[in-house]
């Protein structure tokens, strides 16, 4: 499946070294995207962010940060989810845990930035999580040793076509791996777009990847990395994504950093927005003493430009 090829990707061994862009707005750095004939159509700023005391029950849907909803749409536990040899459990913060213990949230915010945290599982809810799933898809039986977040605009916002940007800071640590991704809503189908996927011991690369195919035969994907030339994780950047009929662009700053051939199975989808920040894998390896407790990945803005029609 497309997850599981999303999840052992490893990038090319080509390198695009990307002289740096100005320091500090994105907006009014030197860039090489043009939006002209472009409109906005899905804005996230985030302002605001209820206690989990006041969030609706588990199972039902969350709208408490406008357009997300802490989970995948693939695993059904009320607790939250994770996938297969990682090392964290999303906790879905209307999950509560019992007496003495209520809710608990990987999500917060202060002066408009959302902070989604991962961090060792307290021990108050460590017997409370399932088994770890290791890279085999076996159950170590082992509670997963990390909790951390995820959100998606699967219940909200869609899209075909157009430009998709996160403005985030990236934590900097050994095994942390956050994402900035798109699924279909048409699931099962399998084609996904990564816009960016960074590896924390890398802290100048940025990953791009998308994988074509249908649920029957999923394909390789078509991606690579580009290294910035600096430590990612030391400022505010951009991701985005042009998607047209014709190709993928990929940007950092807004600057092109790569592109990726359009593929026929890509048109019959329409992509909702994904932002996680997940904990080892066998991409990055297991987390160890230089993962630090916590860790944050922090996130300005997700926005979506179309054209009309």
């Amino acid at each position: 499946m497309a997850l599981i090829s999303r999840r052992l990707f490893c990038a090319l061994p080509a390198i695009k070294v990307i002289t740096p862009a100005l320091a500090g707005s994105v907006e009014t750095a030197r860039t090489d995207l043009s939006l002209e004939g472009y409109l906005p159509t899905f804005t996230s700023d985030f302002t605001a962010l209820h206690p989990p005391s006041q969030l609706p029950p588990s199972g039902s849907r969350w709208a408490d940060l406008g357009q997300w909803t802490p989970r995948y749409r693939f695993n059904k536990d009320l607790r939250g989810c994770s996938f297969p040899g990682e090392y964290q459990w999303y906790v879905d913060p209307r999950h509560d845990f019992g007496p003495g213990i209520g809710r608990v949230s990987p999500f917060s915010v202060t002066d408009g930035v959302l902070s989604i945290v991962a961090e060792q599982t307290p021990e108050s809810i460590l017997a409370k999580l399932p088994g770890r799933i290791d890279v085999d898809k076996k159950d170590t039986s082992i509670p997963y040793p990390w909790i951390s977040g995820v959100i998606t605009t699967q219940n909200s916002f869609w899209y075909r076509y157009g430009y998709a940007e996160a403005l985030v800071k990236l934590p900097a640590g050994q095994a942390l791996w956050p994402a900035f991704w798109l699924l279909p809503k048409e699931w099962p189908y399998s084609p996904e777009i990564d816009i960016m996927e960074h590896i924390s011991h890398e802290p100048r690369k940025s990953n791009y990847n998308v994988i074509p195919g249908t649920p029957d035969k999923p394909m390789d994907g078509m991606g690579d990395y580009a290294d910035r030339g600096l430590d990612l994780t030391l400022d505010w950047h951009s991701y985005g994504c042009l998607w047209t009929p014709e190709k993928f662009d990929f940007f950092i700053d807004r600057k092109l950093i790569g592109s990726v051939p359009a593929h026929p199975t890509m048109d019959k989808c329409h992509y909702y927005l994904i932002v996680n920040l997940a904990v080892g894998g066998k991409w990055p390896g297991p987390p160890g003493p230089q993962t630090p407790s916590p860790a944050m990945l922090q996130v300005r803005h997700v926005k979506v430009w179309q054209k009309p029609n």
